[in-house]
């Protein structure tokens, strides 16, 4: 995006078109980020609270202790052992089932980003054709450069 944003504006309009694009990634970024970090938090709770309370009642945790378990789950195997009726099938079953939450947040996450793709993709029909400037020659050298002397001399 910066190379061709640079290429459709004139010499002069340089430093404002850069600062341009670099604010509009910057703000992409911000709300991609944004979207991304809700979709993680919201669906994996939600999918968390679907998923492990029928996984570990199939495997005889008793429905009372169900929401201790819930509570320690994100804290790791021993405090999963702390909850009150658990056994060895519930914990792996309640880790399956808190893997598989994380599984739908992945795919949701990735469905999400998508629509960015395609977005920016879309974008691109609507960017000038550039092919005219891409050419061998250059416009203005750097004091520094060996050849802004040669340059000068051409041109008088």
């Amino acid at each position: 995006m910066r190379t061709t944003d640079l290429l459709q504006v004139e010499q002069k309009d340089l430093g404002v078109s850069g600062g341009l694009s670099g604010v509009a990634r910057n703000g992409g970024r911000v709300v991609a980020l944004t979207v991304c970090t809700t979709i993680l938090a919201n669906v994996q709770a939600s999918s968390m609270q679907n998923l492990v309370p029928a996984a570990v009642t199939a495997a005889g945790l008793p429905a009372a202790s169900v929401a201790a378990l819930l509570r320690a789950l994100p804290l790791g195997e021993a405090a999963l052992r702390q909850v009150p009726g658990i056994t060895q099938s519930a914990v792996a079953a309640a880790l399956a089932a808190y893997q598989q939450s994380y599984v739908v947040v992945i795919r949701t996450t990735a469905l999400a980003s998508l629509s960015f793709g395609i977005l920016s993709i879309l974008a691109c029909f609507w960017c000038i054709d550039i092919e005219d400037r891409m050419t061998d020659k250059i416009e203005i050298h750097l004091a520094n450069d060996p050849n802004a002397s040669k340059k000068a001399m051409e041109l008088h």
